[in-house]
């Protein structure tokens, strides 16, 4: 990455908006859809994913074709898993428009997933998620297909045992314990530190380019609106994304900089569907998205 491109990427990560700037942002990204912003607080709405998408996407599963109890990373990233296309799932509700273009493929699923199908790779790092997805019927009902990736940190403090052993995990720059936390970093392989973000798609970003990937789909990460299983307020999600609190600040420089450094090594990632992110090329649908 030319020192330009880090010096813009630093820039956008440690910008201070001004007032009129932050009512302004707050503003679109309300208007993305009236029913599900935080100026209508009377609206919380749940949905059961299955019957609003009408669909069970059924994923390429790898973990029963490893003959081991707990696999290991060494496992996983193996030649024959090269150079495949993977689907990064996020939780936003454009993704029952592609909910039959799940299927077969290769799904890397964030945080709540689990309340609709069953992805190949299930992704967490907040204890809320850990307990009502992983320590949940919803995990043993899945028959353990599907294998759970968390960070170290996580793992350590919070995973109980047995369900520890289940686990793949990175070591994540910890934001509460580590200087590092503002930096700007890329994970080459699993023996790396993953940069810290707030937001759980940067680390998606990061493990999944572990495996080599040819092409890589962003489905569900609408930046906005409601989430597979509604308004995501009742279970703490206020779809802020860097627009309102310190919590978020720095996080879209930080996807940027992720972006330039999947583009420079080769892997193709496209947007499916619409989106405030805008920085990779959108297209409507996961088979454009693999051409």
């Amino acid at each position: 990455m030319s020192k330009s491109r880090i010096v813009q990427a630093l820039s956008r990560a440690t910008r201070t908006v001004s007032k009129e700037e932050f009512a302004r942002k707050v503003r679109r990204y309300e208007g993305y859809d009236p029913g599900f912003s935080d100026s209508n607080p009377t609206n919380r709405e749940k949905w059961i994913p299955a019957k609003k998408a009408g669909h069970v996407p059924t994923p390429r599963l790898l973990k029963p074709g490893i003959k081991k109890v707990h696999p290991q990373w060494e496992d996983y990233l193996t030649p024959e898993n090269e150079g495949q296309d993977w689907v990064i799932l996020g939780l936003g509700a454009s993704s029952f428009k592609v909910a039959r273009e799940l299927d077969d493929q290769l799904v890397y699923g964030i945080n709540r997933t689990l309340m609709w199908f069953k992805p190949t790779f299930l992704q967490f790092v907040d204890a809320p998620v850990y307990h009502d997805q992983v320590e949940s019927p919803r995990y043993t009902q899945a028959e353990r297909e599907t294998q759970l990736v968390t960070s170290k940190w996580m793992k350590k403090a919070r995973v109980s045992e047995p369900l520890a052993e289940e686990c793949l995990d990175f070591r994540l720059i910890h934001p509460g314990l580590d200087r590092k936390a503002n930096e700007l970093t890329f994970a080459e392989d699993v023996s790396e530190e993953v940069m810290w973000a707030p937001n759980s798609l940067a680390f998606a970003l990061q493990v999944v380019h572990w495996f080599k990937p040819r092409r890589v789909a962003l489905v569900g990460m609408d930046w906005g609106g409601p989430h597979i299983f509604g308004d995501g307020r009742y279970k703490g999600s206020s779809c802020n994304y860097g627009v309102k609190g310190d919590l978020k600040e720095g996080l879209i420089g930080k996807i940027a900089y992720l972006a330039e450094q999947l583009k420079e090594r080769g892997t193709v990632v496209r947007h499916v569907g619409e989106n405030k992110l805008n920085l990779f090329d959108q297209v409507d649908s996961i088979k454009e998205a693999f051409k």
